[in-house]
């Protein structure tokens, strides 16, 4: 069995958390991206396509119904 010591003085210390730092508020802006907004804006996407489709709005439904079909694979996609 090896035994290996690291000694650990304050400015490595110091550094490590300034780097776990940066990449914790990296994963949490991803995080609240990915489960919070990217779904809601599909689900704002898709009820605007569908408001339109049940006004009998044929030219707005014919020309934004990609809209409808990209937000439902948002929210499909997305966690």
């Amino acid at each position: 069995m090896v035994h290996a010591e690291y000694r650990v003085n304050f400015r490595d210390f110091l550094d490590s958390m300034k780097t776990y730092r940066k990449v914790a508020k990296g994963a949490a802006f991803m995080y609240y991206f990915d489960v919070w907004i990217v779904p809601l804006l599909g689900l704002l996407a898709a009820l605007f396509a569908l408001a339109t489709y049940l006004q009998q709005e044929e030219r707005v439904w014919s020309d934004w119904s990609w809209l409808c079909y990209l937000g439902i694979a948002l929210m499909i996609v997305t966690p």
